[in-house]
């Protein structure tokens, strides 16, 4: 009865008619609790006042109940056992919880003693037995029976409280709803003006009806709601009314952000829910370095999960703009679940327009703030590439990927022959510095799509140059590469997945997986990244008896083996060791218990022919064997977990 995230309010109604029907048609019954934690003390709204108390009382209009919730708090009465946390909406101190049960004799199904609180003999009307809490403050229920008889459980006392309180919620909702496009000003702002999304759980009227025109209804309340005094809004019935019919109930406004780029709205759940989830970090308390004093206000912050939410998730989803086109030109929700906002209006006086309106352009400022860092995650431009080589007879080169960069956001294996000369030097760096990897990168800016199509086209290959490192190139003070200006040639793609949000899973691999690729004579692997945060980990000439199992065409077009003795899932995240004690780099620790990817250490493996068979374990392997990590190894945890718009901010 007012759920705590978003207010929501269960039809208690229809299910005590429900009740009815089988105690009358079937001769069965059955109890009803209600959790009434939240809501329970809206019911004063609907109990009028016996008698007035003289006295002048100030003017705050106060918002009715909707007739639906109204009708379910009225059927209160018919419930066996109610909860109530008078810690929660009846504005006492924590903690104050109440269990109400109809019959009296309910309470001996469930109790709990403490030999030294209770003994034999004690008066049966002690309540600390009952409940399976063991010790009970007395402070919290003598601060409820006092507020009780002071303020009264009627209209006039908590109901008005309340219904003041819900008055400012409501008025709250209509910045949350008209907050977007960002209307005309001469103030100056870091993003454009509609790159900012920001929508109500609870819609707005016109939304709900076909054709409505939304975009009138918010000009409408901007003028005559927002931009009013309490009394001249209150008699305008027309404005009044429409009031009445906006958010919702219970003084809780549950609402989501999202953000466009350019012309296109982000339709990828994952950046949303970090833009939620960064403006909740800045608008709450979260640790004892949080300075208080710098939050212009508070938000609490929760999430839809998918399954439990179901259609009303996926329609929300579509009102903030995630939802995508697939093959056969249907229309569905972005997957995942769906990190949200949520304010709770308590006081009954934050409604003059100037406290709200300055209190909304807080919000606006930090909710634009972290639609910047979602424009350096998510704005695609031409980069450089970096590649780490693998193999010494047949060459292949594994993409350094980033998890939080959509430059970078895929995981990508291609096989390709270097010019002679660049083949034998870069041989002849491997023999002169066994267990150190090289990179080669474009040395043209280039989309990572455009790259791969230009490489894979003969006719564009010969013209995209690269160079070769030692290593990973350090940036402008990095030592002259290898080799420079040569070209790829006969490029063909391994693996090519996707690292976006929509295509990780939802959880780790039970055993450590990877991607096996090569000949008889030369067996790669690379870490399959299907959830984040994750470790990049590429190793080239592996030792393993599975090449005997599995055919030449199975080792040139990779297949996917899983460590069997590895428990990826229990170990993430991975131990990491400080590579660069001054930038604080974490790398993998290779080496620690259970997972040990160090040479001389064999695993268990079993070798699948695609990743979704590993991970279902559906059928036999194609084969079975030992598998042992070489010397070389490119392992990182900083850069492919890095978020560049954190990195921005800190230079």
């Amino acid at each position: 009865m007012g759920s705590t995230e978003h207010g929501a309010c269960d039809p208690l109604a229809e299910i005590i008619k429900m009740r009815e029907e089988y105690q009358r048609e079937k001769g069965v019954s059955f109890a009803v609790h209600c959790d009434a934690a939240w809501g329970g003390y809206f019911a004063s709204l609907l109990r009028p006042l016996k008698r007035r108390v003289p006295g002048f009382i100030p003017y705050v209009p106060a918002m009715p109940l909707n007739p639906y919730t109204e009708t379910q708090l009225q059927h209160l009465k018919h419930a066996d056992s109610i909860t109530i946390d008078p810690h929660k909406s009846g504005y006492i101190n924590y903690p104050a919880g109440g269990l109400c049960y109809r019959d009296g004799r309910m309470r001996y199904l469930l109790t709990w003693t403490s030999p030294y609180v209770f003994h034999e003999g004690d008066e049966q009307g002690s309540i600390g037995v009952y409940g399976v809490e063991g010790s009970k403050p007395g402070a919290s229920a003598v601060a409820t029976w006092l507020a009780h008889e002071s303020l009264g459980l009627n209209q006039d006392g908590y109901g008005r409280l309340l219904g003041e309180a819900i008055f400012s919620c409501t008025k709250l909702y209509c910045h949350w709803a008209t907050m977007t496009p960002r209307p005309k000003d001469k103030l100056e702002h870091t993003v454009p003006a509609d790159s900012l999304i920001v929508v109500p759980l609870i819609s707005l009227p016109s939304e709900r009806i076909s054709g409505g025109d939304v975009e009138a209804q918010k000009d409408y309340i901007r003028k005559e709601i927002l931009g009013r005094d309490n009394k001249t809004l209150y008699e305008d019935k027309k404005a009044w009314k429409l009031l009445c019919e906006l958010g919702g109930d219970l003084m809780i406004n549950a609402f989501a952000t999202n953000f466009k780029i350019g012309d296109e709205v982000n339709q990828d759940v994952g950046e949303a829910n970090y833009l939620n989830q960064w403006i909740f970090s800045k608008l709450s308390v979260l640790s004892v370095k949080d300075v208080v004093k710098e939050r212009p206000l508070f938000l609490t912050g929760s999430e839809f999960g998918e399954e439990p939410y179901g259609k009303c998730l996926e329609t929300f989803k579509f009102r903030l703009g995630l939802k995508k086109t697939d093959k056969e030109g249907n229309v569905k929700a972005s997957r995942g679940d769906l990190r949200f906002l949520s304010n709770v209006t308590m006081s009954p006086w934050p409604t003059s327009p100037d406290f709200l309106s300055t209190m909304v352009e807080d919000f606006r400022k930090v909710a634009e703030r972290g639609v910047e860092r979602c424009l350096i995650r998510n704005t695609r431009t031409p980069d450089f590439h970096g590649f780490v080589v693998q193999g010494l007879k047949k060459v292949y080169y594994t993409h350094i990927a980033m998890f939080n960069m959509a430059n970078y956001r895929k995981q990508l294996i291609i096989a390709a022959d270097l010019p002679a000369n660049v083949h034998a030097r870069y041989t002849e760096e491997r023999g002169k510095n066994p267990g150190k990897f090289c990179t080669i990168a474009n040395m043209e800016k280039k989309r990572l799509e455009d790259l791969i199509a230009g490489l894979l086209n003969p006719d564009t290959a010969s013209k995209l140059k690269f160079r070769l490192d030692k290593g990973f190139p350090a940036g402008e003070n990095a030592p002259p590469p290898v080799e420079k200006d040569f070209a790829l040639s006969n490029v063909r793609v391994v693996v090519d997945e996707s690292m976006a949000f929509a295509a990780l899973d939802d959880d780790y691999p039970s055993k450590m997986p990877f991607y096996l690729y090569g000949s008889k004579s030369e067996v790669h692997v690379d870490h399959v990244l299907k959830k984040a945060p994750n470790a990049q980990i590429s190793a080239d000439l592996v030792k393993t008896d599975l090449g005997a199992h599995l055919t030449d065409e199975q080792l040139k077009n990779g297949v996917v083996v899983v460590m069997d003795d590895v428990f990826e899932a229990s170990l993430q995240p991975l131990p990491t060791t400080v590579q660069d004690s001054e930038k604080k780099k974490q790398i993998p620790n290779l080496n620690a218990p259970g997972l040990s990817l160090v040479k001389g250490v064999d695993h268990k493996a079993s070798a699948y022919k695609t990743y979704e068979e590993a991970k279902r374990g559906e059928g036999e392997p194609i084969a079975t064997g030992i598998i042992s990590i070489g010397d070389t190894v490119y392992a990182d945890w900083h850069v492919i977990n890095m978020d560049p718009a954190a990195e921005d901010e800190e230079h």
